[in-house]
């Protein structure tokens, strides 16, 4: 099971408030409990903050990046070709899995 978190959403007003003040401590202290809790997933959103919204991701990306330390270590199971289905098991044959086409809006 897999464990995603979404408290860090420029919806809130707390994270909205700290985004363009650069007020790490407020991303830091709501990051800290949901690690705590077993989130294996931090899902971040700035939201209808001030400034730019580029620039507001990658601060807030990097904040939560210090805490968490994802960047050296990963959760995510990987993909090797061991984890493929074979051919004999019905499995497709090819090297790269299918590309999957996005549902036809307004039709």
């Amino acid at each position: 099971m897999i464990f995603f978190s979404e408290r860090i959403n420029g919806m809130y007003r707390d994270v909205r408030a700290a985004i363009p003040e650069r007020n790490k401590q407020v991303i830091v202290d709501l990051l800290k409990p949901q690690l705590d809790g077993g989130a294996d997933i931090i899902d971040i959103n700035v939201g209808p903050s001030k400034g730019d919204p580029v620039e507001n991701f990658v601060w807030l990306a990097s904040v939560v990046r210090e805490v968490t330390d994802k960047r050296s270590r990963s959760t995510a199971p990987s993909r090797t070709s061991s984890s493929r289905p074979s051919p004999a098991s019905g499995g497709s044959s090819s090297s790269t899995p299918p590309r999957r086409t996005p549902p036809a809006w307004g039709s």
